[in-house]
């Protein structure tokens, strides 16, 4: 069994949940508040999009001069890293959690013909989607951290060069997007389930399962060379904020949430 396949492993126990559906109200609706939300995570997404895409791949040159005594410790050790067996093994487990969530989050609504439902979470993870990657991205472009593997001399320089040119990324490592979006998927699914069905033993154990699946991105981008600890904290951090509290903004009887814009600052109110 190839490392790739073995990153699935973990998101086979979600997949019973995507047929279990219990008799309870549903949880969540929208409100005219959503078209300021809507609207601010397509900006921060498109941002973000575009900020990325300007940002230029480290020359060999530059890479030349990298030192990692100047990486922190605690983030050090991820500079002699590279396997592309664990690179594999995130890109696998996170697109199979994006899958799990829509899966197990749909299916039931779809199955029984709720298209009103369907719709409203639909719009929920447009929402959660765009917030991840909107504040990933800008962060990407605005910090262009080195990747830790532009510091690994396992490797000529020139070959460090190849890898930054091939994925266009060399300068966009903190923090880690693939973290980001786990963490979002595995909050989401676990969030909207828990809220669809109750608290079941179900719902913890997809609680379990999709954050140890979310984790395993994480371990696996660092053991990959892809990204320092630091990288995968903050992108943990991001996407379980946006995958948790944007269903929760949209609960029934929930907080109500206004978008404050002025011409300098655009931010979310919540009043409680």
């Amino acid at each position: 069994m190839s490392a790739a396949r073995f990153g699935l492993l973990p998101l086979l126990a979600l997949l019973p949940a995507a047929l279990v559906a219990q008799g309870r109200a549903f949880p969540y609706e929208l409100t005219r508040s959503d078209i300021g939300i809507a609207s601010a995570g397509a900006v921060s997404a498109g941002l973000g999009f575009l900020s990325q895409s300007n940002v230029e791949a480290p020359t060999s040159a530059e890479i030349a001069t990298l030192d990692r005594s100047s990486v922190n410790p605690f983030d050090r050790g991820a500079t002699w890293n590279w396997s592309e067996d664990w690179q594999e093994v995130s890109d696998w487990t996170r697109d199979g959690l994006v899958a799990a969530a829509g899966l197990v989050t749909f299916l039931p609504v779809l199955v029984d013909s709720r298209w009103s439902e369907a719709a409203t979470l639909g719009v929920i993870l447009a929402e959660t989607a765009a917030f991840t990657c909107g504040v990933t991205n800008l962060t990407k472009a605005a910090t262009q951290r080195r990747r830790p593997y532009l510091y690994n001399d396992a490797f000529s320089v020139d070959e460090r060069a190849r890898f930054a040119r091939e994925s266009g990324q060399g300068a966009l490592s903190f923090p880690s997007g693939h973290t980001s979006v786990a963490f979002a998927a595995a909050t989401f699914l676990s969030t909207t389930y828990a809220d669809l069905h109750g608290p079941t033993r179900a719902s913890r154990w997809i609680w379990f399962s999709s954050l140890g699946a979310a984790s395993l991105v994480g371990v696996a981008r660092v053991q990959g060379g892809k990204h320092f600890p630091t990288d995968v904290l903050v992108g943990a951090a991001v996407g379980a904020a946006a995958g948790h509290l944007i269903p929760r903004f949209h609960r029934v009887g929930g907080p109500p949430i206004d978008v404050v814009a002025t011409p300098r600052y655009l931010g979310l109110r919540v009043s409680f």
